[in-house]
Parts: structure tokens; sequence; C-alpha cells
């Protein structure tokens, strides 16, 4: 998904994140690093930690895992130059979040943002873009595989989507045929005009080979609602000499 949707950046994949970095640099040369789930990579010094918080769950139930979702305990945010808050809704009151966020690291910058639709596109025609009210009034249903489905279907919802059924799957799913086969031969059978996915789980789908036009992926983009100049400021900082 990374490499669709920014052509032009070398996306490297090695559980070894040393050794991804040294192919980053080595055969790329690439002079800028961006680690997914970087936090916890003790062994490599990073210039900036940005820490993603979903809005609405930041901590789940305040375990580690595998009783909660929290890899590291609450203080490790002491590492943390700047919080991202994602999937903040339209006058959802953070003034707790940001206050739990200062006590813990009073010198991280804190930055909201939402989630926001840019079109759907089918997916066996991933070029073509669909107007988002595309949805409005249309009874559907939705997969996902993601961490936060109740986030992406909040966000399908908002597009005036009538959704009567809602397929999840765990994060990081690897699907086979005979599952998404089902899902549509029940959408079929309930007369539903679509079956919303994430650009995530579309790239698994689509390795199947499944033409059907009744899958419809929801294109995002993620904007910055508060603290936007700042957040660019940290990062153009890096490259200050």
């Amino acid at each position: 998904m990374l490499q669709k949707n920014l052509p032009l950046v070398s996306v490297v994949v090695n559980k070894n994140r040393i050794r991804a970095a040294q192919a980053a640099i080595q055969d790329y040369a690439s002079d800028t690093l961006i680690l997914d789930d970087g936090l916890q990579q003790w062994r490599i010094f990073k210039d900036l930690e940005i820490v993603t918080l979903d809005a609405g769950n930041p901590f789940g139930n305040y375990r580690m895992l595998p009783a909660g979702f929290l890899r590291e305990p609450l203080f490790a945010l002491k590492r943390a130059d700047i919080f991202v808050l994602t999937q903040v809704g339209i006058g959802q009151k953070l003034d707790g979040l940001i206050d739990k966020l200062k006590r813990i690291n009073s010198r991280a910058l804190v930055v909201e943002s939402r989630h926001e639709p840019m079109g759907l596109s089918r997916l066996n025609q991933a070029k073509e873009l669909l107007d988002p009210g595309f949805l409005k009034g249309k009874p559907v249903a939705i997969l996902s595989g993601i961490g936060n489905p109740e986030g992406f279907e909040k966000c399908v919802c908002g597009l005036g989507a009538k959704v009567l059924k809602s397929f999840r799957f765990a994060d990081h799913h690897n699907y086979t045929q005979a599952d998404i086969l089902h899902i549509i031969k029940e959408a079929k059978e309930n007369n539903l005009e679509a079956v919303i996915t994430t650009q995530k789980d579309a790239i698994k789908i689509r390795e199947l080979e499944i033409k059907d036009p009744l899958i419809l992926v929801l294109e995002i983009k993620l904007n910055i609602t508060k603290n936007e100049a700042e957040f660019n400021r940290r990062l153009l900082k890096l490259y200050s000499f």
C-alpha cells in the first residue's frame, strides 16, 4: 500500500530493522528513514520520535500485550517528541487526554488529525475514483482486517451509507479466496449494493484476483487539524544545519 501511494519512495521490508536501514542507505542512497513502529527499536538512534494515538481509545485497558494492546508501559511515552492524535471527531473534547499526555511528557508537541475520505475505487479499477457521495442511502457491508475497525466503520457511516453487515477479521488477516467469495455471496443474498473495504485490505484481496465489482475501496487521506505549522517546523528542523 505504501509503495502504491508513494511510487517515488523506496520501501524496504525486513524483520531486522538495522539491516533494513543499512539497505535503505547503501542500496537507495536514502538520507531520511521513516520507521513504521520505530519507538521500540532501541538499537536505532532516531532524530525524531512520533507516536500516533487513537483519540477515541488511546490506551485500551492500559495493559501490555497480550492482555492489552500496549507494547510498552505508558512512561515510555516520555521518549516521544510529537504525539499525533488520530480519528479526532468534530467537536470532540480532548482536554483530559491532552492533560494526561502533558503530565507524562510536557515537552512533546500534541497534534490533532483525522482521516477524511477522498473517494471510492473499485477493486479491479483502482485508478477510477468515485465521489464519496456515491454511497449515500445505499445498503452496504463493511469488510476490514485492521486494528481499529470502529473508526473505519464510522467513516463509512459518515458518508451516508446504510451499513447492514460488518465482516471483521483480525488485524493483518491473510484473506483466502473462500473468505471473500463467502462475503460476496452473503452480500448479494441480502441485496447489498457494495462491500466497502480499506486500502490496506484491498492490497491483499487484489492478490486473490477476485474481480467482482461489488467490492469498493475507501480511499482516505490524513488531515492535520491542529498544530500543523509547528509539526512541519519540527520536521524541517531536522534538515537545518
